[in-house]
């Protein structure tokens, strides 16, 4: 039932696409058409030929095909249906340690959370991995069986998500808990490390996936300046702290010490990744659920004379919080009928006619998967590699940023750069320095103008048309 409400409640969500759906799809389109893996930047106008590694290329090739077939409303579906299974799973496992109402008013906190923090992104396959594997920790009672289904959700998650590696520690912390339990031998606590250290290995690129790893923990300012790497303190972010924020006063408040030290140790990594970074807020809520259940089914038990009130609160907290996600959802579907990708299209089309005959776009970090979907012409930038290191001690990322506060005609003509296809967003972020600068040369001038992205074009642009 849970599963089924969570989709109702989501489908609005779901016109919130990710700005780099376009050059997943673009990838996957390229890997079919090619019959092989990626392993340099394709689809770049400046920087094509770097090395880089594509650690979703399973989720790539996946896309290509049902956006090919059924386009958006494809992959609309597919999240749907990864959402209901992820929502059904924590749900069960909730219900082992919770009454239903208290199951359900702790899986609607990952919920907001995820409404708050996400549209549809690949990060919904990181989801269904932690619930599979608390799932599979719960209910297969097997080591061996066990351990086979671990391997085979992080050899598979792997490889549809880089994110997967940190969900190695479930499985880890999930067996230690019964060592510590006195369930499980430490010679066969000794096993599970093994398979699940190799099954974080399995990949296309070997060793070679965790240069990626370290590229994305090691640069710290890709981490400052992309979205989801924010913390949520981050402004405009501090509303994804709600949940967290209740979530973490149950943890506190009720005897979550009482739970084995590899559970709390578990709690609390993810709990800091989710204070540390957006990305992870959801991840912490979704891990807590089955705790939050239990803890709110506990102070029912101990409520006595108050118990029907207690249950009255629960049912108007879980009431608020499918408000306030409906609410999140009305503000999402507004924000998706007056996006960006509704205004670019007449400039794209322009960019495709009048392609410089010698000199390249500089684009919107937010805009550069929405043009390799839409566009024929390469692109400066988009979600692939900004962790990227150019080998002059700069990241991509950094590069990009230094066009936009420190715009000179040198500058731009180092990259070959005569065309400019930037949100108004960005240009105001900056202070307007690129806009003043853009506004006062004479060596560029304003294209068609289109509500909130602007196309600006040099005097040294000769069109291949011409």
């Amino acid at each position: 039932m849970v599963g089924v409400f969570s989709v109702l409640m989501s489908i609005p969500l779901f016109f919130s696409l990710d700005p780099d759906f376009g050059w997943h799809i673009y990838l996957g389109k390229w890997m079919v058409g090619h019959h092989q893996l990626i392993h340099t930047l394709v689809g770049y106008n400046y920087f094509s030929g770097y090395s880089l590694i594509d650690h979703q290329w399973l989720a790539d090739i996946l896309l290509y095909p049902l956006y090919q077939h059924l386009g958006y409303l494809g992959f609309i579906f597919l999240a749907a249906v990864v959402l209901f299974i992820t929502i059904a799973l924590i749900y069960k496992v909730t219900r082992l340690r919770a009454n239903s109402l208290a199951s359900l008013c702790a899986c609607s906190l990952f919920l907001v959370s995820y409404g708050l923090s996400y549209g549809v992104r690949l990060q919904i396959f990181l989801f269904l991995g932690a619930a599979l594997l608390w799932y599979v920790s719960c209910f297969v009672s097997k080591l061996n069986t066990r351990l086979f289904w671990y391997a085979f959700i992080l050899i598979i998650g792997n490889n549809l998500h880089g994110g997967f590696v940190i969900l190695a520690l479930l499985p880890l912390c999930f067996e230690l808990s019964m060592v510590v339990q006195h369930k499980m031998s430490y010679q066969s606590f000794f096993w599970v490390v093994i398979i699940v250290a190799a099954a974080i290995f399995i990949n296309p690129n070997g060793f070679a996936y965790w240069h990626l790893v370290h590229d994305y923990l090691a640069d710290g300012y890709y981490q400052q300046h992309i979205d989801e790497w924010l913390h949520p303190f981050s402004p405009p972010y501090w509303s994804a702290l709600l949940p967290m924020t209740i979530a973490t006063s149950l943890l506190l408040s009720l005897p979550i010490w009482r739970k084995s030290w590899p559970e709390v140790l578990l709690i609390g990594i993810f709990g800091y990744l989710g204070l540390a970074h957006l990305r992870f807020s959801p991840l912490w809520l979704l891990l807590v659920t089955p705790y939050l259940g239990e803890m709110l089914s506990e102070v029912e038990r101990n409520a006595g004379t108050l118990k029907k009130l207690w249950r009255s609160i629960e049912m108007i907290g879980l009431a608020l919080a499918m408000v306030f996600y409906l609410i999140i959802d009305g503000m999402v579907v507004v924000q998706a009928h007056t996006s960006t990708p509704n205004t670019v299209d007449p400039l794209i089309s322009y960019l495709d006619s009048h392609e410089c005959h010698q000199g390249i776009l500089l684009n919107d970090y937010n805009l550069g998967g929405y043009l390799l979907l839409k566009s024929h012409q390469p692109v400066f930038i988009d979600g692939r590699g900004p962790q990227l290191p150019l080998g002059n001690g700069k990241t991509l990322l950094e590069a990009y940023d230094q066009l936009l506060e420190s715009p000179s005609n040198k500058l731009l003509a180092h990259y070959g750069i005569t065309q400019i296809l930037l949100q108004k967003t960005t240009l105001n972020s900056l202070g307007n320095p690129l806009s003043s600068f853009l506004a006062h040369d004479p060596q560029w001038y304003e294209v068609q103008p289109a509500g909130d992205v602007v196309l600006y074009q040099s005097t040294t642009c000769l069109p291949k048309s011409a």
